[in-house]
Formats: structure tokens, C-alpha cells, sequence
């Protein structure tokens, strides 16, 4: 009998410790699959493309510069969000407009110093921010001024945040 009972205690703990093996593990993400209508969407639509990828690299591709190409009469500046990344926890950002006569120079220069907590500079008027996860594909759709704005991609993880890239001027037109 007590045989039996050390058999069943050593499977009982062969399999405790294979589960909680599994759920200690790192789970590989892959990329969100995109079907067929978000795929068109998004080539319809979206303005601008933002991708992450490894290495703390952040890129901008202008699709269409005209705002307002949605559905309907909907004067929104749209852009996808790609993240080709899992480096971090959190991928984030930003658009802003910059107050006359400041530059991406300037904005660049501030971002210099905004480590560890990131905010908008006091010389721009921040339009939208999106915060989205490691290995993922979104479409944004915010309404613009007409006027120049300018793109700030960071990430966060495990416990600070931090500027990567800036882009700009691009312009905006209904």
C-alpha cells in the first residue's frame, strides 16, 4: 500500500512541476494575423505607418497626406501602429502639433533629457497618444489640426520609459 502511495505522490509531483514549469516559461508572441478587410482598411485608410522594430528602432512611412479618408465625411488623420518587437512591455506614441518657431530640432533636444518619466514638451500641443503591446498591428484615427505635426516613439519596460525616434514636420491637410 504504501508503495502505491509514494507512485502516486511522485507522478502527483512530476506533473505539479511540469505545469507550473509551463507557466514559468516565456511565451513566444507572434504578430496578430490581419484578414483580409483589415488589411484593406488599413491600405485604404491609414495616413501614415509607425513601425517597431528590434534593436530601439522606430520608422515613419507617409502613405496618404491627405487626412479625411475614412468612411463617411470624417476629417481624421489615421495611422497604423506595427510592432515587429517584444523587446519591451509597452510601445507608445505620440503626436503633437510644436508652438511657431520651434523645430524637430528643439523637440529632439528635449527628448534628450526625458528619461524615466516622459512628457510632452511645454512648446507643443500634444494631439494623441496610443500605448499599444509588444507584437502587434493597430489603426489610430484622431482628428488633426491642419498644420505640421510631429511623431515621438518610445517604449517602457521593464520599469522606465524613454524616447527612441522622432519625426517631422508632416503635414496635415483636409
Amino acid at each position: 500500500m504504501n508503495h502505491r502511495k509514494i507512485t502516486v505522490l511522485i507522478i502527483s509531483l512530476t506533473l505539479v512541476t511540469l505545469v507550473v514549469g509551463g507557466c514559468a516559461s516565456p511565451k513566444t508572441q507572434v504578430p496578430a494575423e490581419m484578414n483580409g478587410w483589415r488589411i484593406a482598411y488599413n491600405d485604404d485608410h491609414a495616413n501614415a505607418r509607425i513601425t517597431f522594430s528590434p534593436g530601439d528602432k522606430c520608422s515613419l512611412d507617409i502613405l496618404q497626406p491627405k487626412a479625411g479618408s475614412m468612411p463617411a465625411v470624417y476629417p481624421a488623420y489615421s495611422y497604423e501602429i506595427v510592432v515587429n518587437d517584444q523587446t519591451y512591455q509597452n510601445y507608445w506614441i505620440a503626436v503633437g502639433t510644436l508652438d511657431e518657431g520651434k523645430t524637430l530640432t528643439d523637440l529632439e533636444e528635449f527628448d534628450k533629457t526625458a528619461i524615466g518619466k516622459v512628457s510632452p514638451p511645454p512648446f507643443s500641443d500634444l494631439q494623441s497618444m496610443e500605448i499599444v503591446p509588444p507584437m502587434s498591428r493597430t489603426l489610430h484615427s484622431v482628428l488633426m489640426p491642419d498644420s505640421p505635426i510631429y511623431f515621438v516613439c518610445g517604449i517602457q519596460g521593464p520599469d522606465s520609459q524613454r524616447v527612441i525616434e522622432e519625426f517631422g514636420p508632416v503635414e496635415v491637410k483636409q
